[in-house]
């Protein structure tokens, strides 16, 4: 059994019939073993973060499945796998408070547990005054 298995994944960004439609990934197959090391490489723009991200359970395929250890990838699994980011990856769209909760629900915390949680983290970090601003309004 491969460590991941990705199988037949097809990523579509847009509406069908949409002239901005794009097909990020078309039928992309292939495993990787346990203990096997893998580079994706290619040039900007052809769906290597977009693969990524879809192994890494942050993006549903649009069609395809993603396996790891034999399980249906549905949502970040992080009992199973860690992901790195190569930048800086606050999702712009959320606050500071909204992109720490994101910890609490990929990893199944109650919603309701999530708030006191946040607040407690941010915190013991010093960042309490900022949770409800944007990325962009904090410094690099």
């Amino acid at each position: 059994m491969p460590a991941i298995a990705v199988c037949n994944v097809t990523q579509n960004y847009g509406a069908p019939g949409d002239l901005r439609r794009v097909m990020a990934l078309e039928n992309i197959s292939f495993t990787v073993e346990r203990g096997e090391f893998v580079t994706l490489l290619g040039p900007s723009g052809c769906g290597k973060s977009t693969l990524l991200n879809v192994i890494g359970g942050l993006v549903e395929p649009s069609q395809g499945t993603v396996l790891i250890d034999d399980s249906p990838v549905t949502k970040p699994m992080p009992e199973h796998m860690a992901y790195v980011f190569q930048e800086s990856t606050l999702f712009p769209w959320y606050t500071v408070e909204e992109n720490f909760a994101l910890l609490f629900r990929y990893r199944g915390v109650p919603r309701p547990e999530w708030k006191s949680r946040t607040t407690e983290a941010l915190a013991a970090v010093g960042m309490q005054a900022f949770a409800a601003h944007y990325p962009k309004q904090l410094s690099v």
